[in-house]
């Protein structure tokens, strides 16, 4: 599948309506440092980047913990992984 460049230039703007307290219980599984903070950051802007999340969470893209965060938001069904982009999924 391509991503088109607008799609790219666009990530993280695609503010289409959803309800974010349904992500309250996952917010609060995360806890309280990095894995939240993550999570946060992919809920507020859908769709970016590994190194934008990195960059945005204060949880660096080449780090281990940085990993580990994305795996448990996966395992829960959370996000999607496309190669370097990261999308919210509808909970």
């Amino acid at each position: 599948m391509l991503i088109s460049a607008a799609t790219v230039i666009g990530a993280g703007n695609t503010h289409a309506s959803i309800d974010g307290s349904v992500y309250e219980p996952w917010l609060q599984k995360a806890g309280r440092r990095g894995c939240r903070r993550m999570l946060e950051t992919v809920i507020d802007r859908r769709e970016l980047t590994k190194n934008q999340l990195g960059t945005l969470s204060g949880v660096p893209a080449s780090k281990s913990t940085f990993r580990a965060y994305m795996a448990w938001m996966k395992a829960n069904g959370l996000i999607e992984v496309e190669g370097e982009l990261v999308r919210l999924r509808t909970v």
